[in-house]
């Protein structure tokens, strides 16, 4: 069991999440998985794994189990409100459908 989201590889070959920043290193006969689409794996312990078309490509040491998808960014001073004053910004990367 394992919290899973969809994200795409950048153009460095690291996959960000929130904070975490996971490296995805080459590998033989495909030396960068550039824009690839991948599933990004958290298990219950922590650790995360990075799966491209069924195969695990990459790991990444535990961290705390929380939602990396979602960050919250503060507003420019156009609002007085607090509450208005933070938005909820969403990162490239999204909760893999259920199967």
């Amino acid at each position: 069991m394992a919290f899973a989201y969809e994200a795409t590889v950048g153009n460095d070959n690291c996959i960000r999440l929130g904070g975490l920043t996971i490296d995805v290193p080459p590998k033989r006969g495909r030396p960068s998985f550039a824009r690839a689409r991948v599933l990004v794996k958290q298990h219950l312990d922590g650790r995360w794994s990075v799966h491209y078309k069924g195969e695990l490509i990459a790991r990444h040491p535990a961290t705390a189990v929380i939602d990396p998808v979602r960050s919250w960014k503060r507003r420019e001073k156009k609002s007085s409100s607090r509450a208005r004053s933070m938005v909820h910004v969403y990162i490239n990367s999204k909760p893999a459908p259920a199967t």
